[in-house]
């Protein structure tokens, strides 16, 4: 009576089994195990349908997360949760600790029942169809990886150890970003929130979630999600890379600054660890880093002799060649301006871009910065009259004259005026003197002013790398306005010359917000 417990049922069967022939403790056994059977039978069909797939998903896959069972299951988070919450409250599985979240496992008893008495063999047939395609997927995409050579600073690339159910997201994410493909973003951006949401530690989903939020333009949620994954994974580089560039963006230059100098420490700025591209990479946000926040003489000692150190010349000459023109830029804005020594800088940066241009040919990153140095040549000698010494000019115009055809190709630019400053420096050559004298004529401000145009008057020009694309403006009743480049008439070739004081005529928008309006249309006025 005391081995089975008093429960009339084992009773009963222990009894017949005897009589049936068995002997008493084969028919003791026996009834346990069919008791035992018939209990989990009973509880088994009382559980909702999902609990029951739960059961299924967890008799194939060895401690799954919730993420998993989602995955496998083809289940929301939320059913998912539900199911979990039915089966916890029984003795049926058991919760584990990883560090990739909760996971959870089946009770011996359980498991061998479900063994020989399946409760949805289409369930389990399809967790082991999914188990097979996550593995040759995630395969794939490390085998990929490695013919490849991925650095590991590449925010696709797939650590060692990463869940197998979330490799496929770096490369759908890579592809939708390539295509700018929005509704392919936001639909991986709601699955990997979903996927967070069970997985909150996988450093791996968080850099990948805020990559969609860059591309999504949410700067503020990808900081974050860049922020936990380095918290998370505190050895991984790729998301310390990418919120170093997204804080450069957000000009929160300190702590770029530091990032890209920890990564370099770290040796990620060698070509051995990073890769001849990706180590570029990081040496160029650092040095760009460097020059946006005035630290010059960091640059020039890091740029030292970079031809003889066989450093990248579009990183390392470029950088070197941007700190001169700041430098020189820093001289001439200072209260007692050294026009020599601003001639002598702007040589430099010449003499730097020269041996780039030389070397590498018209790179982007080349041209960008060689737009940047024709436009403060214009600048100084063109639009500031600025005299420099003959030797400057010669320089800057054998410079001129050699890349010609990259100057075309960086920005638009009267070479023949910029050349005939140096040329003849007597008499200087301006940009508005020879449209008018080729016949160009400008309204007078009474003309534009009865065809209904607002005359204002340039009262703020914003601190910019180069001439800025918007200034304000005020019109006589001090009401004021925000003119953009892309509303002027006359495009970039004449932006570059408005400054403070210059009369513009302008048509606007309407604004009833008290803010500045801005400007639809932008003319020149004649004298």
């Amino acid at each position: 009576m005391s081995t089975c417990k008093n429960n009339p049922l084992a009773i009963r069967l222990t009894i017949d089994s005897f009589l049936a022939g068995s002997d008493i403790s084969t028919s003791l056994e026996r009834t346990s195990e069919e008791v035992t059977s018939f209990s989990f039978s009973n509880l088994l069909d009382a559980l909702p349908e999902n609990a029951n797939r739960v059961l299924e998903g967890l008799f194939v896959i060895d401690s799954p997360t919730r993420t998993e069972l989602c995955d496998a299951l083809e289940l929301d988070l939320d059913q998912i949760s539900a199911a979990v919450g039915d089966l916890v409250r029984t003795s049926l599985i058991i919760r584990i600790d990883t560090p990739l979240g909760e996971a959870y496992s089946l009770g011996d008893s359980i498991r061998e029942l479900l063994r020989t008495n399946p409760r949805n063999r289409k369930v389990r047939t399809q967790t082991l169809e999914w188990i097979q395609k996550t593995r040759a997927s995630a395969s794939d995409a490390l085998k990929r990886q490695a013919e490849k050579k991925v650095s590991a600073l590449d925010i696709a690339f797939v650590p060692q150890g990463t869940n197998a159910s979330h490799v496929p997201f770096a490369r759908q994410i890579q592809l939708a970003a390539q295509k700018s493909d929005l509704r392919a973003l936001s639909q991986l951006e709601i699955k990997i929130r979903g996927l967070l949401e069970a997985s909150p530690s996988s450093a791996f989903l968080h850099r990948q979630y805020g990559k969609i939020l860059v591309e999504l333009d949410d700067l503020q949620g990808a900081e974050e999600h860049f922020r936990q994954s380095i918290k998370t994974d505190s050895k991984d580089p790729a998301p310390k890379l990418a919120l170093a560039f997204l804080l450069h963006k957000m000009q929160n230059l300190d702590e770029a600054r530091d990032l890209c100098k920890e990564l370099i420490e770290s040796g990620w700025g060698e070509e051995k660890n990073a890769g001849v591209e990706w180590s570029k990479r990081v040496w160029f946000l650092y040095l760009t880093v460097l020059n946006f926040r005035e630290d010059l003489d960091d640059v020039f000692t890091l740029t030292q002799d970079w031809q003889e150190q066989h450093l990248p010349p579009s990183v390392f000459g470029v950088a070197r060649a941007s700190a001169y023109r700041r430098l020189a830029d820093k001289q001439f804005r200072s209260g007692t301006c050294d026009v020599e020594r601003v001639g002598k800088l702007i040589c430099s940066a010449v003499s730097e871009i020269d041996k780039v241009l030389n070397i590498e040919g018209p790179l982007r990153s080349v041209l960008a910065e060689l737009k940047k140095l024709i436009n403060e040549l214009e600048y100084y000698v063109i639009k500031k009259r600025l005299t420099f010494s003959a030797s400057s000019n010669k320089v800057i115009s054998v410079f001129i004259t050699n890349h010609k055809s990259d100057i075309r190709r960086a920005c638009e630019c009267d070479l023949a005026a910029l050349l005939g400053r140096f040329a003849d420096r007597d008499q200087p050559c301006s940009l508005s003197t020879s449209k008018q004298q080729s016949g160009k004529i400008f309204p007078t401000k009474e003309d534009l002013m009865s065809k209904g145009y607002t005359i204002v008057t340039v009262k703020y020009l914003p601190k910019s790398d180069g001439f800025p694309s918007y200034v304000f403006a005020d019109d006589e009743n001090s009401g004021t306005y925000y003119l953009h480049v892309d509303a002027f008439d006359e495009g970039w070739r004449e932006w570059a010359f408005v400054e403070k004081g210059t009369q513009l005529a302008i048509t606007h928008q309407s604004n009833n917000t008290g803010s500045a309006r801005k400007a639809t249309e932008i003319r020149r006025v004649g004298l």
